[in-house]
This record gives structure tokens, sequence and C-alpha cells, in this order.
């Protein structure tokens, strides 16, 4: 019997994914919550829900990837789930973006969101995202980001996102000091 797998390649590593917090941030969060890190857009073809109008197809180059830097604000809240629109009425929100990278991944250009999320449980089968914003194109290919309102945090066993790459791509525990250790050290000395 011939069977075929797809083995996903981590492409962000714990170590990688803490170096773009900074040091005083992530001695805060010690022992609070996890980080993440998403894909939130890539070079290449998207097929995004448009509010009021359907499904389209969309274009996105590297240049434009590029400008999500500067687009997606540290602070943009998670939510689980799209709204009926873009505004954050009724909607709780499940975390905040802490930082954003562009980065190539597989030979795409991506922008990758890390997102702080204070409760696990609440987006642990969340592994997919989708961005909330106010776009500019021109003969369907996205030319600018005017804003980044939002990050909507879906399953893919439920949901498709519009980049074919929104993938989670790691989660890292934000732990405290490691007091079990300390107490294995003090009983090893008395």
């Amino acid at each position: 019997m011939k069977i075929e797998i797809q083995a996903l390649e981590m492409t962000m590593s714990p170590q990688e994914l803490k170096s773009y917090i900074p040091p005083e941030t992530l001695k805060n969060l010690q022992g609070k919550g996890i980080l993440q890190a998403y894909i939130l857009a890539q070079e290449g073809i998207s097929s995004p829900r448009i509010l009021q109008e359907g499904t389209t197809v969309l274009t996105w180059t590297k240049s434009t990837i590029k400008k999500l830097i500067d687009k997606v604000k540290k602070g943009t809240q998670f939510f689980i789930g799209h709204g009926d629109d873009n505004s954050h009425i009724n909607r709780q929100p499940v975390g905040e973006i802490l930082n954003s990278i562009v980065k190539e991944i597989k030979g795409k250009l991506s922008n990758i969101i890390i997102g702080y999320f204070p409760e696990k449980e609440k987006v642990d089968d969340l592994d997919i995202c989708s961005m909330e914003a106010d776009i500019e194109i021109d003969n369907n290919v996205v030319t600018d980001i005017d804003t980044v309102t939002g990050i909507a945090l879906g399953s893919s066993d439920k949901d498709n996102p519009a980049f074919p790459g929104a993938f989670r791509l790691n989660t890292v525990q934000c732990f405290g000091k490691d007091t079990k250790n300390k107490n294995l050290e003090k009983e090893k000395n008395e």
C-alpha cells in the first residue's frame, strides 16, 4: 500500500519567535498566557470575502507585503471569527499583536504577526488567521493597505483562510522561572 503524507516544516523556532519581542515585554509576560506567530499575508493570490460583495481573487505583490509592516500596529486585537463587518461591537478580543515582521517562507515574502494571548484554552485550536482591513486595489492587484482593524482567528477544520499559507507558525508558553529545579538543587545541597 502506498500513501502520501505531508510534513509541515517549522518555519519559526520558539527562540526566533521570542527574539522579535522586546526583553522587557517578555519579562512582563512570564507566567501569563502564550505567544503565537501567524502568517497574516503572503505574496501571491488570496481569495478574501469583500464586505457586501462576496469572495474575490486578489494578487499581493512583494511591495504590498512589505507595506504591511507599517500598517499592522502593536495592540491590534485578535477575535474569534469575523463579525458582520469590521467593527468590534459585540466582539470579545482574545489577544493582541506584539509585533509584525516580514520574512520569506517557502519562496514567498510573508508578513508574520506575533500575538499575545492571555488565555491559552481560548485559542488552542485556532490555527489560521484572517486580516480585517481596508485596502486599495487596481485591477484586482492590492496596491496599498489603509488600515488593519483586527485579526480574525479560526480553525482549519472548519474554515479556509483567504491566503493559502495563513497558518499558525508556532506557539510559545510564557512560563515563569522554574521553581521545581531550584527546589531540587536546594534539596541536594541540604
